[in-house]
């Protein structure tokens, strides 16, 4: 069988590392499912009687799963960084029905109010996040003490009832523990932040009312929201983070007066939330973070020990390396049932056949 030379991206690169979370991650998980919530109207008032009551509810949007709490309300938004274990410099997006809930919410300029216009009536509800001025209504905590909120309509059935049914605009980031891949079905968010006890609006149980048929995810993207800040100051756009929605169709719906400049970043976060949330004093932040989600340097981390593949070596190769402990030895079944190879060029397309799944994202792939 084959043997991969791996670079790891955890701390160990040993085989002997790659086992220690190999027994991690085979422990069976805990069993949340009483923490589901039908996706029927009787569902959708207990998520909003959540909202309402100050605490936080996990829900589907057309992206991914997000994690929402009352914007307006700053203890329901504290727990939200603390069940995500989310730094305060990492700002949040705030979920509203439409173009006249975003109003009270945001300040805008004679300039920025025609973009976000003719943006919003282009592109909501969907995957698009403008980034703006925040008004007086919207907790500094939302905005990472920016001054800017990110503000988006969602497109999902189950995401835009809940907004009407609570009557509340709903910050929530992506429902995962921070840095972790984003969720795209209910069960995802139960295995990250089930031991919280965080509830979850199920989008796949059957039986709901919303038209919704994919059983598999009803997240129907299951990537995050387009990021772009509005800025009137310079008449430019400011490209943070790209999804659904690229660059060219943003620029099909601005005034060729206004530029769009693409940001490529990764931002170190260094604060990092208190586990008690009864320690509300140890909250409070004077760091100034950044204006949009997404870019820390670790985020979107598989939970899964990942490997680099460099080489794959025939048994009787291995048999003659120096330094034998250095490589991955998988079994017929390790590759059956627990591998999953993303390739570029089909570099290891000869190994298609023998492995759980296989993806190559080249443009021939």
């Amino acid at each position: 069988l084959p043997s991969i030379q791996p670079i790891n991206y955890y701390k160990a690169s040993t085989v002997k590392g790659i086992n220690k979370y190999r027994r991690m991650y085979s422990t069976a998980t805990p069993n949340y499912e009483n923490l589901l919530i039908n996706p029927n109207e009787d569902g959708i008032d207990v998520a909003a009687k959540i909202l309402s009551s100050g605490n936080i509810v996990g829900f589907p949007t057309e992206t991914v799963y997000g994690l929402g709490a009352n914007a307006l309300n700053v203890d329901a938004v504290n727990a939200v960084f603390i069940a995500k274990g989310r730094p305060l410099t990492d700002p949040l997006i705030v979920h509203i029905l439409n173009y006249s809930a975003a109003l009270p919410l945001i300040t805008l300029s004679e300039d920025e109010a025609e973009v976000f216009k003719s943006l919003t009536s282009k592109f909501w509800p969907g995957p698009l996040t403008l980034i703006v001025q925040a008004s007086n209504l919207i907790p500094p905590a939302v905005t990472a003490n920016t001054g800017f909120v990110g503000v988006r309509a969602p497109a999902h059935p189950l995401a835009r009832r809940l907004l009407e049914k609570c009557n509340l605009p709903i910050a929530a980031p992506s429902a995962n523990r921070f840095g972790h891949v984003s969720p795209t079905k209910a069960t995802h968010v139960l295995a990250d932040l089930g031991m919280k006890g965080v509830r979850v609006l199920n989008g796949e149980a059957n039986g709901n009312e919303y038209g919704i048929t994919n059983k598999e995810t009803s997240c129907e993207y299951g990537i995050e929201s387009t990021v772009l800040k509005i800025d009137g100051s310079c008449k430019t756009l400011f490209l943070f983070r790209q999804g659904v929605i690229n660059q060219q169709q943003i620029e099909a719906h601005v005034s060729s007066s206004w530029t769009i400049q693409v940001i490529s970043r990764a931002v170190p976060m260094t604060h990092n939330p208190p586990e008690d949330a009864s320690n509300q004093s140890s909250l409070r932040t004077e760091a100034i973070g950044q204006e949009a989600p997404g870019q820390a340097i670790c985020h979107y981390s598989p939970d899964v020990p990942c490997c680099i593949v460099r080489s794959v070596f025939t048994p009787t190769i291995v048999g003659s390396l120096n330094s034998p402990s250095k490589l991955l030895s998988l079994s017929k079944q390790d590759l059956r049932t627990s591998c999953v190879i993303i390739d570029y060029n089909s570099t290891l397309s000869h190994l298609s056949n023998q492995v759980l799944a296989y993806r190559d994202l080249s443009p021939t792939g």
